[in-house]
């Protein structure tokens, strides 16, 4: 036993050792993984838990089994869809249903991301496992795309898939800052369009943190900035009030669960109702679970993740993903108001006012606590996920102003930008409020920081 090394050591050194069979033993196992084999996938999943089994992993070819895997499986996905009639699976959706989502994607992914994450690997080996990371998010980009596109089922797959991106920019942002690495590929130019699809995937959760009927509707002065814009270029934006969005797949996904013997919902307290329109409101309010407070929860997760990998690209001066003016001042709406009424409704729930209380309505307390205990959760990354769209906004406004003069359609949406989040920063009145903590227990307010930045910046130039 090697002590300290964790619970996995002896397994590593049992299985992959420095005996010849044992390496041997090792290569079968990459093998059986190039094959998508999911029970070695596990074993291996195991052994790069422990430092010790990540860099034996590394030096046996574990990222070059998964390119290997990632290739096979697609020429694979190529050949069924040329057996087929073509003209039926002429469209993305038809394709999409045929070819669904391999499960063994996700414990592919985990392992890539252990090794992103690790500390174990010097500076050039982590290169070399971010360039085999873009190589394999490149050839998983039409899979990639369609679990975007699916959300949220798949979800587990779609978090590990945004992570490795995350993970990637993150690495690859420091490299180019010069900490001793300068063979980094680029992750824009190589995986533009998946980063496309992961954006608009963000900003309609931004939009949708909740079900439609829990929903403020927006200020009318974007409805007219949008209509304007749609009469001359046609639909960009997502999602808007009336259409559909993931809770949709959400609650059919909850219904399958359900039909095939699950757990059932247990019924919650349901989050406030921003809905003017009574007779919505008290339809939207009739059924709410821990389920339902579950999926949002890590969809606002996975938000604040995205926007994550935006604002760190960021940080080299260079801004690479320009999110639509009017998406982002419908998500900073959306976020902001939900977690200021969130904020609102838990001040003083929970509290157990007597033991009589407590005793009598036991059941309803627990139910009680644990919906309060979703809201502030939900709400404090909502909080979160304001800030950094309002940097996203800031970082943007200034890109623009900079490259105004050579590109053609940055005064457009420079415009656009301005005329949608002056309205949107006075209706939420984000530069009033929403007041947060440091690190240090110090009162801070960013929101309100960024705000007053964003409205002076309008403002000089009216």
């Amino acid at each position: 036993e090697n002590a300290g090394l964790g619970g996995n050591c002896s397994l590593v050194f049992l299985l992959f050792g420095e005996s010849r069979s044992k390496k041997t033993t090792l290569t079968q196992f990459l093998r059986l993984l190039i094959e998508r084999d999911q029970q070695a996938c596990s074993v291996l999943l195991m052994i790069a838990q422990d430092p010790a089994g990540q860099k034996l992993l590394f030096e046996s070819g574990l990222t070059k089994a998964l390119k290997d895997a990632a290739s096979r499986h697609v020429q694979e996905e190529q050949r069924m869809l040329a057996a087929v009639a073509t003209s039926h699976y002429s469209n993305d959706t038809r394709k999409d249903s045929l070819l669904g989502i391999p499960e063994f994607i996700k414990g592919h992914l985990s392992l890539m991301n252990i090794c992103l994450s690790s500390d174990t690997f010097s500076q050039t080996e982590k290169s070399l496992i971010s360039n085999d990371g873009i190589d394999i998010l490149a050839i998983y980009s039409d899979i990639g795309r369609r679990l975007l596109r699916s959300y949220p089922w798949n979800q587990d797959i779609t978090v590990e898939l945004v992570r490795s991106m995350h993970l990637i920019k993150s690495f690859n942002q420091r490299a180019t800052m010069g900490r001793g690495v300068v063979h980094a590929k680029e992750f824009h130019k190589t995986l533009q369009t998946l980063e496309g699809n992961t954006v608009e995937l963000a900003m309609h959760i931004a939009e949708n943190p909740f079900p439609i009927h829990f929903l403020p509707s927006y200020p009318q002065s974007l409805i007219e900035l949008e209509r304007l814009r749609l009469a001359s270029i046609g639909p960009v934006t997502l999602n808007s009030d009336g259409q559909g969005s993931w809770w949709d797949g959400n609650s059919a996904m909850l219904k399958e669960s359900v039909q095939r013997g699950g757990l059932r919902p247990q019924p919650l307290q349901p989050p406030p109702s921003l809905k003017i329109d009574i007779s919505f409101r008290q339809t939207g309010s009739m059924m709410w679970t821990d389920c339902d407070y579950g999926a949002s929860l890590s969809a606002v997760k996975l938000l604040h993740k995205v926007l994550l990998c935006i604002a760190v690209e960021s940080n080299d001066g260079a801004l690479r993903t320009i999110i639509d003016p009017i998406a982002l001042a419908k998500g900073i709406f959306r976020c902001a108001e939900v977690a200021r009424a969130l904020k609102e409704q838990t001040k003083g729930e929970g509290i157990v006012t007597s033991h009589s209380q407590a005793n009598t309505k036991q059941q309803t307390l627990t139910s009680l606590e644990q919906a309060t205990h979703y809201k502030k959760e939900i709400g404090e990354h909502l909080k979160q996920c304001t800030e950094l769209l309002l940097i996203v906004a800031h970082i943007q406004m200034d890109f623009l102003a900079s490259v105004s003069s050579r590109q053609a359609d940055a005064t457009e949406k420079m415009f656009l930008l301005e005329r949608a989040l002056g309205p949107i920063i006075q209706a939420t009145q984000l530069d009033k409020d929403l007041q947060g903590v440091d690190g240090n227990g110090e009162k801070v307010n960013l929101c309100k920081a960024l705000a007053t930045k964003i409205l002076s910046k309008i403002s000089n130039k009216v």
